[in-house]
């Protein structure tokens, strides 16, 4: 058996996985974040501290925040698994839809289950109540605010 190009081989089968377990992405909007969160779920009045884009990064550190977006599932997704992809790094948080919690998110666990059969025109009101760890928690887990929607 030939070990030549066994790495490359490797990285080509994952990506050739990677396109037939998500056939389609949508970026979310940004997350509005706000200072804060409920000892039982996120703030509701928390204080603004601006928003989060998909892929960006906020600074806090040692503190509770609430990100709050909306998911909308388009309509030629109906029907279908619809998975949120959100890697939040060093970040303990805990996600609540349409006011529900269903699913914890950390630095091993980035994928929540939306909806199997997910309903096509659908929006979803996501709540993120996160506790942003320690500074050096957050560079070991490589924090991030991010989010995807995939099927």
């Amino acid at each position: 058996m030939s070990w030549h190009y066994t790495a490359e081989k490797i990285a080509a089968r994952i990506r050739e996985i990677e396109r037939a377990r998500v056939r389609h992405r949508q970026v979310l909007e940004p997350f509005v974040l706000t200072k804060g969160a409920r000892e039982h779920g996120p703030a509701d009045d928390g204080e603004p501290m601006g928003a989060v884009e998909p892929g960006g990064t906020y600074l806090a550190a040692e503190e509770t925040v609430t990100l709050r977006a909306r998911a909308a599932v388009p309509p030629d997704w109906d029907g279908q698994r619809v998975f949120l992809a959100l890697e939040f790094g060093g970040a303990e948080t805990l996600v609540y839809v349409d006011g529900r919690p269903v699913q914890a998110i950390d630095n091993q666990h980035h994928e929540l289950l939306l909806g199997d059969p997910a309903e096509g025109g659908r929006t979803y009101a996501l709540a993120l109540a996160a506790y942003t760890g320690t500074p050096d928690a957050q560079k070991q887990g490589g924090w991030s605010g991010a989010g995807g929607a995939s099927v």
